[in-house]
């Protein structure tokens, strides 16, 4: 899971250059994010595969079935 949520926020990170320029704090605000969701004692990774990835690719996934005529 930690994977997958990682590979989400990578590539929101992708588009990095247009956030630091807001978020003067960028780099330190992304790695405690990292690490909230790297250790244990916090169920990050977890809680965020639970509450936003895995319902996201459930509805993307109902709406490709949907449209798919093969």
């Amino acid at each position: 899971m930690y994977w997958t949520v990682f590979a989400s926020f990578s590539m929101f990170d992708f588009f990095a250059d247009a956030v630091m320029g807001v978020l003067p704090f960028y780099w330190l605000s992304k790695v405690v994010f990292l690490l909230y969701l790297a250790l244990p004692q916090t169920y990050g990774a977890y809680k965020l595969f639970v509450n936003w990835v895995d319902p996201m690719v459930t509805k993307l996934d109902e709406t490709y079935e949907k449209w798919d005529f093969l």
